[in-house]
């Protein structure tokens, strides 16, 4: 999915976003998301590891405005 993030605000451990979908490749049965629909995605933001720290990196703060690609379930 194409997403264009209309707000996005931080609450205590996590980020909040509203995002208008621009174009959706594939999506289960049953679920009827179409481009222009209007989701809500809330996802926890991990404490700040210090330097040298080896593993998968947080999930970046995307601000408003922004267009990005998702893969969501």
């Amino acid at each position: 999915m194409a997403l264009q993030v209309d707000q996005s605000q931080a609450r205590s451990l996590f980020q909040i976003l509203r995002a208008r979908l621009r174009s959706i490749r594939r999506q289960p049965l049953g679920l009827l998301l179409q481009p222009g629909s209007v989701i809500e995605i809330v996802y926890a933001i991990p404490p700040q590891r210090s330097g040298g720290w080896a593993g998968p990196s947080p999930i970046p703060v995307l601000p408003a405005g922004r267009q990005t690609l998702a893969w969501l379930r």
